[in-house]
């Protein structure tokens, strides 16, 4: 299994419920020096300016800093543990402490070749009030790993935590988001090389109103893919972004020319269901706070007979990875038979 040495993540979220990418650290020595470079110049950067600023005074009012292991991934084991009611005396070298202490359990270990095995995730702060801060830890496991425990215990120190084991606060409003998909209805069967009938991929979720307008916040994308079988192939337009979603564009896959047959194909314009000239993929508002995204896969098809299962996977921004769990779902296993009255 390939491998790969994991990093310290540093992200910014002017509001609980964004994520945006700030820099990201892969030695101990580069996380030490975002600390001192508010106080001189450090010889691994050229200016004070070359490196974004964490230092907690730094932060506007219910504003947060998060540090993440690269090889973070959300889901149900994810959990935070807080200190809350910190002075800005206090925070200062708090904060410190609670981003080196998290930096050595992510840097100092093995390449890893999957997130599983580790207990610390990260660390993040959030400035309350003018004069208030709150620090928390970011572990994923449950409570009964002694790892876990261990690692809350040194993190919190002298300190008594206000939050354990509680649900991270970092994009938790984005996590409403649920995906449904069928088949839309025709009445002839699936056979090779032929286009199936278009696949429907609704995604909702529940925002809140000033939230910004991004159709589905935190998700990238749609893939569509063939969980099986091996021998067999699924074409036509399998990725379709989704709005408000940077770079890409939707990814096609095509049949080899030595595959085709000829007459045999008759591909759509592959598009998504467009209700205005800009949209990528139909919105409509059912709520006041509910979203709906509705996407159409209707140049599908595949090359080989026997049952197959086809698998969707809603694909995250980069900077949402940690805090907001992936999404998949599958269609019911159908048939692919050679004739269409077989």
């Amino acid at each position: 299994m390939r491998q790969s040495f994991p990093s310290c993540v540093f992200h910014r979220h002017e509001v609980m419920e964004k994520s945006e990418y700030m820099c990201k650290c892969t030695q101990l020595t580069e996380v030490y020096d975002l600390f001192c470079q508010q106080a001189k110049q450090v010889d691994a950067f050229a200016s004070a300016d070359s490196r974004p600023n964490v230092n907690p005074t730094s932060l506007a009012l219910h504003e947060s800093i998060s540090m993440t292991a690269s090889h973070a991934d959300y889901d149900s084991l994810t959990r935070c543990h807080i200190l809350e009611t910190l002075t800005e005396d206090q925070v200062t070298f708090f904060w410190e402490h609670a981003v080196m202490f998290a930096a050595e359990h992510i840097l100092n270990s093995f390449p890893v070749s999957s997130r599983r095995g580790k207990a610390v995730m990260g660390v993040f702060i959030t400035r309350n009030a003018v004069a208030e801060f709150s620090v928390g830890l970011i572990t994923q496991g449950t409570w009964r790993d002694q790892r876990l425990q261990e690692a809350v215990s040194q993190f919190s120190g002298p300190h008594t935590l206000n939050k354990v084991y509680a649900e991270l606060p970092l994009c938790a409003a984005y996590r409403t988001a649920k995906v449904r998909l069928w088949w839309e209805p025709r009445v002839e069967r699936v056979t090779p090389h032929r286009v199936m009938p278009p696949v429907k991929v609704i995604l909702e979720q529940q925002q809140q109103e000033q939230v910004d307008k991004t159709q589905l916040c935190g998700y990238a994308a749609v893939n569509v893919f063939l969980c099986r079988p091996a021998a067999s192939k699924l074409c036509g337009t399998t990725r379709k972004l989704l709005n408000g979603a940077d770079g890409g564009v939707a990814g096609k896959a095509v049949i080899p020319a030595t595959e085709k047959r000829n007459g045999e194909i008759n591909l759509k314009t592959a598009a998504f269901s467009i209700d205005d000239s800009n949209g990528a993929a139909r919105c409509r508002e059912q709520a006041p706070w509910r979203r709906s995204v509705v996407l159409h896969f209707d140049d599908l098809f595949v090359l080989e007979e026997g049952e197959h299962l086809v698998g969707v996977e809603v694909e995250r921004l980069p900077s949402y990875k940690a805090f907001i769990p992936a999404l998949y779902g599958h269609l019911a296993p159908f048939l692919v038979v050679t004739h269409e009255n077989a």
